[in-house]
Order: structure tokens, then C-alpha cells, then sequence
């Protein structure tokens, strides 16, 4: 359902929904999986990971296979690596250790860590989009 709102409220923000569940075969874990949500805004493809935790203790393995795919997919897109964004999005952190762990482990597969609720979720996407746009594109298709 986290997805589904996502995309919703993105497409509410100027987004395309490209995927939602979409289907990808990650050699990574050689076997299928999903990539959460697929948004375009302005040329740029924004690969998701959304993640809607109360817990106390987060599963950062999980989470870090997680985050490989990301990084399989963006691979194996067939797109330029600036045009397809991976995103990890989880609601919230409540251990600064794990803030800590995820921050870390995102920059070091180059892909964006967003935290927050819903609304906090898209305009953080809705900026990223706003600022890698500002980047030399070859191409735009929105």
C-alpha cells in the first residue's frame, strides 16, 4: 500500500508511474524480484525502494540486498547511469545506528537515502529531481 500512496501523491507532484511491483531479474540474488516504484520526472528514471517501518529494529540485511538491487537495476537498465536515480526510502529511523548504517551503506552504492513520511518522501524525490535536472541531460522527454 506504501507504494501505491507514493505513487499517487507523485503523480499529484508532475510524475510519471513507469512501475509499480515491477519485475527484474537480479543477477545479484540470481532470481527474480521487484523494484518497489518506477517515477520519471524531467528525463530522469527514479528506481524505489520504499520501506514503511515502525520497528524499533530495522532489517538492515534485508535492507542492504535491497539496496544491491538497486544498483543491479540501474546496471542492467539500458540507461545512462545520470538518468537512472536509485532510491531507498524508508518512513522512519529510530536508532541513530541504523541512521548511521544506512547512510553509509547508501553512499557507498551511490544511491539516494531518503527518510521521512509520505509527503516528507516526495518532496525530498520532488528535489532530488529539481536538482539532478540541473544537470546537462542529452535529453528530456517530460
Amino acid at each position: 500500500m506504501n507504494e501505491l500512496n507514493i505513487a499517487q501523491t507523485a503523480v499529484k507532484n508532475g510524475f510519471k508511474v513507469r512501475g509499480i511491483g515491477q519485475k527484474f531479474d537480479d543477477p545479484g540474488k540470481k532470481n527474480l524480484t521487484d523494484i518497489d516504484l518506477v517515477l520519471q520526472h524531467h528525463g530522469k528514471i527514479f528506481a524505489i525502494e520504499a520501506k514503511e517501518y515502525s520497528a524499533v529494529f530495522l532489517p538492515l540485511d534485508r535492507f542492504r540486498a535491497d539496496m544491491d538491487t538497486l544498483v543491479e537495476f540501474r546496471k542492467a537498465s539500458g540507461l545512462n547511469d545520470d538518468r537512472t536515480i536509485p532510491v531507498f526510502s524508508v518512513s522512519q529511523v529510530i536508532r541513530a545506528l541504523d541512521l548511521r548504517i544506512l547512510t553509509m551503506e547508501a553512499r557507498k552504492r551511490n544511491i539516494q537515502l531518503l527518510i521521512g513520511d509520505l509527503e516528507e518522501q516526495i518532496l525530498q524525490i520532488l528535489q532530488l529531481s529539481r536538482i539532478m535536472s540541473r544537470q546537462k541531460m542529452p535529453y528530456s522527454d517530460n
